[in-house]
């Protein structure tokens, strides 16, 4: 499975971005990671993301806010999606090409 680049996923509870990036290198993508939204902001600054998988409670910028930052870039195409440890499967069922705008909690 492939993305338009790699998915960046973003939690600052490191086992939880553990989990959720070992289920997408299973299931064949690239993954990025970042513990906070300042970061994945960076990062996303700096790759082409394909897509995003973000927690919603991180310690500096929440995940609506890091989602809406990105989505207002010109050039910001790749799927935001909200994840829990427990939705890995959903998190990369989002990821797929076409999946579109998710949210997975």
């Amino acid at each position: 499975m492939t993305a338009p680049g790699p998915v960046l996923v973003v939690d600052d509870e490191a086992n939880i971005a553990d989990v959720v990036s070992a289920g997408l290198r299973l299931a064949g993508f690239e993954v990025l990671t970042a513990s906070g939204g300042g970061e994945a902001l960076r990062l996303a600054s700096s790759r082409q993301i394909g897509a995003l998988v973000l927690d919603v409670m991180l310690p500096d910028l929440d995940g609506f806010e890091v989602c809406q930052q990105l989505r207002a870039r010109p050039r910001w195409r790749p799927w935001c999606t909200g994840c829990a440890a427990s939705w890995t499967a959903a998190a990369i069922r989002s990821c797929r090409p076409g999946a579109g705008w998710a949210t997975a909690f």
